[in-house]
């Protein structure tokens, strides 16, 4: 699901928010997801708890943490995290990124902080993720983690680029995603 959303915006066919361009620009440089079972354990960990709250940064050493909570139990597990990805993802089309791609202070600020986890979700040097569900008395409570240093203010979200110019050899082509020597 994760990787979906990717593909739209590395190939320019994501909404773009309130800025100036309509979609997100295309990108050079954005690897596919792999899933990583430390991530989901760690994840895990934490929406048993479900406190709906962020998990404490020491007890994901390395990782940054999307969390999501449904205030229903009408659904099952795959239908909480489509509901907290589609979540996510909408960030895109509400906040949008700037042109330079350049991940910035203000974005630390209320007026953007609906927007930073969409851009975790698209950090084009990302390589891992991992994601866990728990149902609650009154809720899903849902959590995914990210690798590599994603919202570092001053650092790209992505290279904005042809597709795929920036993968070398390994490149989906119909997602723009490139591959990892992982």
């Amino acid at each position: 699901m994760h990787n979906n959303f990717r593909a739209l915006v590395a190939t320019g066919r994501a909404r773009n928010g309130f800025y100036p361009a309509e979609f997100a620009p295309p990108t050079g440089l954005m690897y596919r997801l792999k899933y990583d079972c430390w991530a989901e354990a760690y994840a895990h960990a934490h929406v048993r708890s479900c406190s709906g709250q962020a998990s404490q940064a020491s007890s994901r050493p390395g990782w940054k943490e999307n969390i999501h909570v449904l205030q229903t139990t009408a659904t099952d597990d795959l239908g909480a995290i489509q509901s907290a990805i589609a979540k996510w993802q909408s960030e895109l089309a509400l906040t949008g990124v700037p042109s330079n791609m350049v991940f910035t202070q203000e974005m630390r600020t209320p007026r953007f902080r609906i927007g930073r986890k969409m851009t975790k979700m698209i950090w084009g040097s990302n390589t891992h993720i991992g994601c866990a569900t728990q149902r609650c008395s009154n809720m899903w409570f849902t959590s995914c983690l990210y690798k590599n240093h994603v919202n570092s203010v001053g650092a790209n979200i992505y290279q904005v680029g042809a597709v795929c110019s920036g993968c070398g050899e390994q490149c989906y082509l119909t997602e723009g995603l490139c591959g990892t020597a992982e």
